[in-house]
């Protein structure tokens, strides 16, 4: 069985000491205690090739950048501060091309929205002829 790094563990349990790391059979996993439980796996380690490497400052860097308290109040603040102006302006967005697509109806809504408020208009209905069979004598004689 595998043993992470001295080092590697003392610098994990330097940035929390609920952190942990230990090899599962095929990887090793940076683990989380929880107050009750068994360990949360946070992070596998893993090469180049998915496949086994040992633990090292790569993997202990990834774990904090993940650690959402280890960032300023001001840095938070910007941070939500523009994913909401970016929310904003993409509801902005769906909201106009909704409005938009909302004048679009087919013919016969059009049609029936006109019949409502108007009424129906007579002059402007077209009826259909009726097709007439030809005879054998008109269509031998277009040829």
């Amino acid at each position: 069985m595998y043993v992470p790094d001295r080092v590697f563990v003392k610098k994990l349990k330097e940035q929390d000491r609920n952190l942990g790391c230990h090899f599962n059979g095929r990887h090793f996993v940076i683990t989380y205690q929880r107050a009750y439980g068994d360990p949360v796996a946070i992070w596998v380690v893993m090469g180049d090739n998915q496949g086994f490497r040992q633990p090292d400052q790569r993997d202990l860097d990834e774990v904090m950048k993940s650690d959402i308290n280890n960032e300023s109040p001001i840095e938070k603040h910007q941070r939500v501060a523009s994913y909401m102006a970016q929310f904003r302006e993409r509801q902005k967005i769906v909201t106009r091309e909704n409005m938009h697509n909302r004048g679009k109806d087919g013919k016969r809504q059009i049609k029936q929205a006109y019949d409502k408020i108007v009424g129906p208009v007579e002059s402007c209905r077209v009826t259909p002829k009726p097709k007439q069979a030809a005879t054998f004598e008109e269509m031998t004689s277009s040829r």
